[in-house]
C-alpha cells in the first residue's frame, strides 16, 4: 500500500534555518544600534546648533547682546537673557561636554550686528568620538567638527 507524503519540515531543516537567522541577526543588530546611536548624536549636535542660532538671531533682532553659557560642570548650555528658553542638558547617553577643562564656564556673546565674542567647546559622544565647536568672532558663525581619533 502506498502512503501519501506528509507536508512539513524536518527538525534538521528547522534547525538550519534558525542557525542562519541567528548568524544574520548577529551582524544586523549591532549595526542597527550603531545607526541609532549615530542619529542620536547628530540630533544632539543639531540641538546645540539650534540654541546658538536662537541666541544669534535674538541678538540681531533686538540689537542687544545675548550670551550663551556653556557650563561644563553642570553639562548645560543656556541663553542667559531668556529664562523662557529651556537650557540644553547634555549629560544624557548621546553627547556630553568633554570636561578636560575642570568645570569651566565658557561664555559666548552675540551682538546685534551678528558678530560674537568667539568661543570654543569640546563635546564627546558615548563611543568616545570628540567634536569641537568653534564660534567665529568676526561673524558669529559656528562649526562643529569631528576631531580625528589618535
Amino acid at each position: 500500500m502506498l502512503r501519501k507524503a506528509e507536508n512539513g519540515f524536518t527538525l534538521l531543516e528547522v534547525m538550519a534555518v534558525l542557525v542562519l537567522m541567528a548568524a544574520i541577526m548577529a551582524v544586523v543588530v549591532p549595526a542597527l544600534f550603531e545607526t541609532v546611536r549615530s542619529l542620536q548624536v547628530r540630533t544632539a549636535i543639531r540641538d546645540v546648533e539650534a540654541l546658538l542660532g536662537t541666541a544669534r538671531s535674538e541678538a540681531i533682532r533686538t540689537n542687544s547682546p545675548v550670551t550663551v553659557i556653556i557650563d561644563y560642570s553642570h553639562q548645560r548650555i543656556s541663553i542667559e537673557q531668556f529664562s523662557n528658553i529651556k537650557p540644553l542638558q547634555l549629560h544624557d547617553d548621546r553627547l556630553c561636554l568633554h570636561d578636560d577643562c575642570n568645570g569651566t564656564i565658557v561664555r559666548v556673546d552675540f551682538w546685534g550686528d551678528g558678530s560674537s565674542s568667539g568661543g570654543m567647546a569640546i563635546f564627546a559622544d558615548t563611543a568616545g568620538q570628540v567634536y569641537r565647536l568653534d564660534v567665529a568672532p568676526s561673524n558669529g558663525r559656528w562649526r562643529i567638527e569631528k576631531e580625528l581619533k589618535p
